[in-house]
Order: C-alpha cells, then structure tokens, then sequence
C-alpha cells in the first residue's frame, strides 16, 4: 500500500511540473520549452532540477514542491516579459549579436569576445556546407550560439536583416553605409514613435522596408 502512495504522489508532482511548464509557456509566448536564449538554456537546467530532485526525494512535501514551482515560474516569466519590454535588460541577459566574419577575413575581436576557437568556426563552417571562407561576406554568431552566414550568392537572393525584434544589425547597418542614428530617424519618417511599433527592418535590392506588426 505504501508503494502505491508513493506511485501516486510521484505522478502528482510530474503532472504538477508539466503544468508550470505549459503555463510559463503561454504566458511567455512560447511554443515550446527549445532554448532560443541563453536564458532559456538557464530556465530548462532549472526547471529540470527542480522536477527531478523532487521526484527522486519523497521528504519534499507536493505542497512544498508548489510553492517552488510557483516561484520559478514567477522568476521566468517576469524576465521574459523584461526582455520583451525593455532593450536594455534584453541586452543584458541575451548579449549582442557578435560579427566573426567580415568580407572573407575572420574578426580576431569578434572571435575573442565570442570565446570562439577558429577551430571550432570552421566546424560550423563546413556542417552548413561552406569550403571556402572567401565567398562569405558576413558571419554573425546570433544570441543562442548560432552562426549565420551571409554569402555573396544569398545577398542577392534574401532580404538583409538590420533590426530584429528591437535588435540592432551594427554590422549589416555599416555594409547599406547606415548607423543606429540612421534607424531611429528612419523609422519616424515611416510614421512609427520607436522600435516596439515595428517587428523588423530589412534590406533588399536596395530598398529598406519595415515589417509591421500584425494586429
């Protein structure tokens, strides 16, 4: 009988889990738990050290078990929703955008700051499919440890990226011989007060256009 009850409360804690887990989803705006950020990465190895030592420690009372959950789904979504909200602690928390690669040379202060072996660049280089370095014209590792990689064939084929989600693209900025000044005054000729009333500002045979938000 007293396996049983320990089965039982086993199952209530895990159902309890998956439920913080889906609200702090919702409310975050997320479709999954995939880390997109370095602080996605932080709230999974949390979330599953919390789920599991409970699970395997039958002293820790389910009461005691929510009031955990509460407060790291409270943490999570609060910095979510500052990084959403204000540039300053998105920054912050996820980092810049770091440029590694310029015009088919390797930028030695992006890799440093990246703390990117040239070893390991060239690894990410050839698992997208790229031999020779010389054809790349930009090579960013992006917030979540990705690098993306521009081409001189891609620029002629997709639109170039300067402001994401309020993400300023220094470097795709200074090839179209524009700076930051340059986005705030552009985006007050478009009729928009500042960054937050716009998804993203492109690039593309030689037209910069605004992508709206959708309402």
């Amino acid at each position: 009988m007293v396996s049983y009850i320990q089965y039982i409360d086993v199952l209530l804690k895990l159902l309890i889990g998956i439920a913080y887990a889906i609200l702090v989803m919702k409310v975050s705006g997320k479709a999954n738990l995939a880390p997109m950020a370095p602080l996605d990465q932080i709230q999974n190895y949390i979330l599953g050290g919390i789920i599991g030592g409970v699970l395997y420690n039958p002293a820790i009372t389910t009461l005691q078990f929510v009031v955990v959950m509460t407060i790291w789904a409270i943490l999570s979504i609060s910095l979510n929703l500052l990084r959403k909200h204000n540039i300053f602690v998105k920054r912050l928390i996820d980092g810049d955008i770091i440029n590694v690669i310029k015009d088919g040379k390797i930028t030695r202060k992006g890799v440093e700051k990246a703390r990117l072996p040239i070893a390991d660049l060239y690894l990410k280089l050839r698992l997208q499919g790229i031999q020779d370095i010389a054809h790349i014209t930009s090579g960013q590792i992006e917030q979540n440890g990705s690098l993306v990689i521009t081409t001189h064939e891609s620029d002629t084929k997709y639109p170039m990226l300067l402001v994401v989600d309020k993400v300023i693209y220094k470097d795709n900025l200074e090839r179209t011989g524009k700076d930051t000044s340059w986005v705030n005054e552009f985006i007050k000729e478009q009729g928009y007060a500042s960054l937050d009333d716009i998804a993203a500002i492109e690039y593309f045979e030689g037209e910069y256009r605004i992508i709206e938000w959708n309402a």
